[in-house]
């Protein structure tokens, strides 16, 4: 919900005057108690900024994704030194995976063989692990020996980003209905 301020109650502490700022733009707000605000403007009118206030700005995590990813739902199988398990890639990226798997292989190096029959097989190392009630999540980070590789993955990529846009068109025309030009 946005709350308003005053801008003469925020123009005493302001980097930018008030008058330049519009809705979209992110701002921090410094509390009475000395603690930051992360913020977006939602509207500016009548000399009052509506905010919409967010986490405490020393609580705010940054996202540690450097490209973006995307859902899939594709076989593979996970192997480790302790053994081979089947799972499923459930989001893609051109760097990574996150691999529902059935079993933790207890390792950090893994092979993820994608694909029904294995087609692409890809050296990773596990970053993270979570348990959860339809096994474990592992989060991949792809180790490229070749250029070749990343080829193949940044086309599978592109697919799987192509799939996803499609279905999120395809969901907007059920919701909004047919559009009219």
């Amino acid at each position: 919900m946005p709350r308003s301020v005053g801008a003469e109650d925020a123009a005493d502490d302001c980097d930018v005057s008030w008058e330049r700022v519009e809705p979209g733009a992110r701002v921090v707000v410094r509390l009475p108690d000395g603690r930051e605000l992360e913020a977006r403007v939602a509207a500016v009118s009548g000399g009052r900024l509506e905010l919409l206030a967010g986490e405490p700005a020393e609580r705010r995590v940054r996202s540690r994704r450097r490209v973006p990813r995307y859902p899939a739902a594709m076989p593979c199988t996970v192997s480790s030194a302790r053994g081979a398990w089947e799972g499923e890639v459930i989001d893609l990226s051109e760097l990574g995976a996150a691999v529902r798997a059935d079993e933790d292989p207890g390792e950090d190096a893994v092979v993820l063989a994608v694909g029904t029959s294995g087609g692409l097989t890809l050296p990773a190392q596990v970053v993270a692990r979570e348990a959860t009630l339809l096994g474990w999540i592992l989060h991949c980070r792809f180790e490229f020996a070749d250029e070749d590789l990343r080829g193949r993955v940044r086309g599978l990529v592109a697919r799987c980003r192509e799939q996803f846009l499609a279905r999120q068109e395809e969901l907007a025309r059920r919701r909004l209905g047919p559009v009219s030009g």
